[in-house]
């Protein structure tokens, strides 16, 4: 049986991990337009889309970390509605994003996150 400090604790874990995984899905997709635009493969309206694609997996990201973090404080409150933020932003993420895998697969790890901050022991 997992107590409530080791729930919060792997919930932590997944919700970072699942940041760091859009966060470097961001910087690929930012180094992959901006590769392309200076050998001339990609016009500048597809460099500004990777970069306008990078910065939104950047917030989504910081979004996801911060509410990682803050769940695994002790208020229930704090900890239910991290929880049902960290289960809504990666359903948003795979619909509006794309479906990269470091995008699919940080959303999956934010998930877990989320749900084992919403049905863990309090």
């Amino acid at each position: 049986m997992i107590g409530p400090l080791e729930n919060r604790r792997l919930a932590r874990i997944f919700g970072v991990l699942g940041g760091a995984l859009i966060l470097l899905a961001g910087v690929l997709e930012l180094l992959g337009s901006v590769s392309g635009a200076l050998l001339g493969h990609a016009s500048a309206r597809s460099l500004v889309g990777g970069i306008d694609g990078a910065l939104v997996d950047v917030a989504v990201a910081a979004v996801i970390v911060l509410f990682a973090v803050l769940g695994s404080r002790r208020s229930t409150d704090v900890r239910t509605a991290s929880g049902a933020i960290l289960v809504v932003v990666p359903v948003v993420v795979w619909f509006l994003l794309g479906t990269s895998a470091l995008l699919l697969v940080g959303g999956l790890c934010a998930l877990v996150a989320g749900l084992l901050l919403l049905v863990g022991p309090r």
